[in-house]
């Protein structure tokens, strides 16, 4: 349906000199490379037969799923070239979840922080921003679901308190379960520190300047779980929305 949609508003004859690049995101990073990359080769066999200039099917890194994100939002909401901030972006997909927020200029970081820092040129912009930014592979909505069983099991539940077999059930015990997961009390995963990380054991960045107004925008399972519970209408293509 992607390529049918393409090739509809691509004319014929422009196809070749157009480029059309497919990206598989976290999913296909959880099933390794030797069944990752059949299923590519499946996908480039249909491609083909579309006639576009081939700019690549293949699997995009966390860190770059992650800034595209943070480009194409900022980009929608008209942040890139005027002087309101930058918006943060946090996306929740089924396989990871990522966060990209600009940091400012002038700040320090360690070597080992320094990998998650990338310098971005805005084109058209004519500046350079610094992006903090990081996919949590695991963590999307299907697989943290699937961390949160493994939890029980490891903690010698009986019942899963998230998956209760009566209502009502009290929400504490599953709020524990999670706790568990989300917040485990260890260092960083870098044998060249000791700083303590409160999520999934990475460093969660410097933090935002909060001089300025910071506005948080929530994609994809954050918004269609809204979606579900009747919070954004289902016609909608966005809503401002509370944490209540």
């Amino acid at each position: 349906p992607l390529l049918e949609d393409a090739a509809q508003n691509v004319p014929e004859q422009f196809r070749a000199s157009t480029p059309l690049a497919i990206r598989a995101t976290a999913g296909f990073r959880l099933l390794g490379r030797q069944r990752a990359e059949m299923l590519l080769k499946k996908i480039r066999i249909i491609v083909r037969q579309y006639g576009f200039k081939d700019a690549g099917v293949e699997v995009m890194t966390g860190d770059d799923e992650g800034l595209l994100q943070w480009i194409a939002v900022n980009s929608l909401l008209g942040t890139l070239d005027s002087n309101e901030s930058t918006v943060v972006v946090m996306d929740l997909g089924g396989a990871s979840t990522q966060i990209a927020y600009t940091v400012p200029d002038d700040i320090e970081t360690t070597a080992w922080q320094k990998a998650f820092i990338r310098l971005l040129p805005l084109p058209g912009v004519g500046r350079m921003v610094k992006i903090y930014g990081h996919s949590f592979l695991g963590y999307g909505v299907v697989a943290a679901r699937k961390k949160i069983l493994q939890q029980a099991n490891i903690s010698g539940v009986e019942q899963n308190p998230c998956f209760p077999s009566e209502f009502p059930a009290g929400a504490e015990p599953c709020v524990q379960l999670i706790s568990q997961l989300l917040r485990p009390k260890e260092v960083c995963d870098f044998e060249a520190t000791s700083e303590r990380c409160d999520f999934a054991k990475v460093w969660l960045g410097p933090g935002m300047n909060i001089s300025n107004p910071i506005r948080p925008v929530g994609c994809s399972f954050y918004f269609y779980g809204l979606e579900d519970a009747g919070v954004v209408s289902s016609d909608a293509n966005s809503a401002e929305v509370t944490p209540q």
